[in-house]
């Protein structure tokens, strides 16, 4: 069964790269960058990313940046609605991909995989109570908001002001 996405009812928000981000933004800061504080005094902050099924399918080789680094504080969501939904709905492959499977050979410490709200809340439990990085796979339904906003500029006037901005 699927359920609606955590605090969206029935709806997905538009989702594509967390761990991407995520992983960039960490691994963008050089150690000169990064503020030196004894380990005993320094704030551990939980991080979790938020994935559609299409975001982690088109950028998979971000699972294996997360289990060669090795992030402790890092729990990765994978909100799995079988669609594109914020660019039109088009169907993924992720029915036949078990997420949580490739999570573990890429390096991840734990994986689970959920159908219900229940499970998630588990999951996401067990996560918390331990050193990651984790990956939860959860099923969700389709649907995107109504109010999601999209782009309005076509790809070509995107490319005539590009153009347009790198002439100066």
């Amino acid at each position: 069964a699927r359920f609606p996405a955590p605090g969206f009812p029935g709806q997905t928000p538009n989702l594509g790269g967390g761990v991407t981000r995520l992983c960039s933004a960490a691994l963008s800061r050089k150690p000169h960058q990064r503020k030196a504080q004894p380990p005993a005094t320094r704030p551990i902050y939980q991080r979790i990313a938020l994935d559609g099924d299409g975001a982690v399918l088109m950028k998979m080789g971000a699972l294996t940046t997360v289990g060669a680094y090795q992030p402790k504080n890092l729990i990765h969501v994978v909100l799995d609605n079988g669609v594109h939904d914020s660019t039109g709905g088009q169907s993924t492959v992720s029915a036949s991909v078990e997420f949580a499977e490739i999570a573990i050979s890429s390096g991840y410490l734990t994986a689970a995989k959920c159908d219900s709200l229940d499970g998630l809340e588990k999951a996401y439990a067990a996560a918390l109570s331990s050193d990651g990085p984790h990956l939860i796979h959860t099923r969700i339904q389709p649907g995107s908001l109504k109010e999601l906003g999209r782009p309005t500029v076509k790809p070509p006037e995107v490319a005539r002001r590009f153009k347009a901005f790198l002439e100066g």
